[in-house]
């Protein structure tokens, strides 16, 4: 299973993502930050305290 091991940000919402496999591709979230859930994400002040568990 793929699995995420390190996480940088970059700017704005874009994060580059360091899988398992050794592959490191950037993705921008903004389009994914909509609705109830996701939606309070869009204060970028709440965004960058991102994390892995």
């Amino acid at each position: 299973m793929l699995k995420v091991k390190d996480v940088d940000y970059l700017n704005n919402y874009r994060l580059a993502l360091l899988f398992s496999d050794g592959v490191r591709k950037e993705v921008d979230l903004e389009p994914y930050l909509n609705g109830e859930v996701f939606g309070p994400l869009r204060d970028i002040n709440l965004f960058v305290q991102y994390g892995l568990t």
